[in-house]
């Protein structure tokens, strides 16, 4: 593994032009699956990450019996399955589960909440419900991203499409990935708002992806919902302090609660599981949430529960140290099972784990410039250039 060339040479530039205009949506769904190179891609949708115990039976199941026995969780809390070599038998068994209550809703139900703040699961239902209920938005991109920030500022890293922070006197809107100073009370519909701005956004994105690729639809849609819905634009001085912490870290550990029970949180590397994890989750019983950091939360059990968690997890890899160099470290797929990928970038990126020197900060390594799984936050890039040959750029 050998660094290259720099990133930022006329060379590059155009091949960076050339992968933008040669943009095809490859997100998969549950039903509409993705061909790569060691099989077809299914990708589960749970609105705010949110998976019943019964859900992880299926989860199971799925990765067992009909993709590569393990589950993949990405970047939106989604829950992938590869290596399916029977798409149809994969989606019947989906079908069979119920997991996707409309097919022509599947692949836009990108719905990301903070994952400790259990008191968005009913806020994250009710908007997955009005979503499904619209029929305007049906043909937004599998990568558009709705989030609920519970005040913290983690899920607006993530920068979604639309979304809320929510603090107490109600709410802020999240547009094009940036708080904005629209104010939404409690009396107020918000899900109706959202659900406004994306209608508009399916309206005028033409082949557009992602709201911040628009230059003018974030401040022109601002003042159609605030003539629309008679909203509130704060002051700058009143808006809320935010931490400036780097926040794509992923959280595990162990953490107590006010009312005597533990929850959990650990992480695989490059957020891929073994299938059996999915059957223990099932056992264990317990509402859990896949994050967008690739992670996993245990919520509410008690502690004798907990240790027993980490004694049966902890031996089979699961990472509960805060402290793992695997926690800053991520990767595309990459060869061999991404044709796109020009190298076998997780096994490069597990030897760089190995090295004694390693950068600071997060750290992504991509296998082309497509950069599937990149951090949000600055990170050091390692771009395959060619096999175990990589540009490194700070992004």
């Amino acid at each position: 593994m050998s660094p290259s060339r720099d990133s930022n040479s006329d060379e590059t530039k155009k091949e960076k032009n050339v992968i933008r205009g040669s943009r095809t949506d490859r997100c998969p769904g549950a039903h509409s699956l993705h061909q790569a190179a060691d099989g077809y891609v299914g990708r589960l949708r749970f609105p705010g990450g949110l998976v019943q115990p019964e859900n992880w039976e299926t989860i199971h199941q799925l990765a067992a019996e009909h993709g590569d026995s393990h589950f993949h969780l990405t970047s939106r809390g989604n829950v992938q399955i590869r290596g399916i070599k029977d798409p149809l038998a994969f989606s019947n068994a989906v079908s069979q589960a119920r997991l996707v209550p409309s097919k022509a809703h599947d692949r836009l139900r990108n719905i990301i909440a903070s994952p400790f703040s259990t008191q968005l699961w009913e806020v994250v239902a009710k908007f997955d419900a009005a979503l499904l209920a619209n029929d305007e938005i049906v043909g937004l991109p599998g990568r558009i991203l709705f989030g609920f920030d519970s005040g913290e500022g983690d899920i607006l890293s993530q920068k979604p499409d639309f979304g809320m922070m929510h603090f107490e006197y109600g709410s802020l809107l999240i547009l094009g990935g940036e708080l904005t100073r629209v104010a939404i009370d409690r009396v107020q519909d918000s899900n109706e708002i959202l659900l406004a701005a994306a209608v508009k956004w399916q309206q005028e994105r033409a082949q557009l992806w992602r709201v911040h690729e628009h230059d003018s639809f974030s401040q022109h849609t601002i003042d159609f919902l605030v003539d629309t819905y008679n909203l509130t634009m704060l002051d700058q001085h009143d808006m809320p302090a935010l931490s400036q912490e780097q926040s794509q870290k992923r959280r595990v550990g162990w953490f107590d609660n006010e009312h005597g029970s533990v929850t959990l949180g650990f992480a695989s590397a490059f957020g891929q599981y073994d299938a059996t994890i999915a059957q223990i989750l099932a056992a264990i019983g317990a509402p859990t949430t896949v994050t967008p950091w690739a992670s996993v939360i245990v919520h509410d059990v008690s502690e004798s529960v907990a240790e027993a968690i980490v004694k049966v997890l902890a031996p089979m890899g699961m990472i509960f140290d805060e402290q793992s160099p695997w926690l800053s470290l991520s990767a595309c797929t990459g060869l061999p099972g991404c044709t796109q990928a020009l190298s076998n970038v997780r096994h490069d990126a597990a030897a760089y784990a190995q090295q004694q020197t390693q950068v600071e900060g997060l750290v992504h390594f991509s296998g082309c410039q497509r950069r599937c799984g990149h951090p949000l936050d600055t990170h050091t890039e390692f771009l395959a250039i060619s096999d175990a040959e990589y540009e490194v750029s700070t992004r």
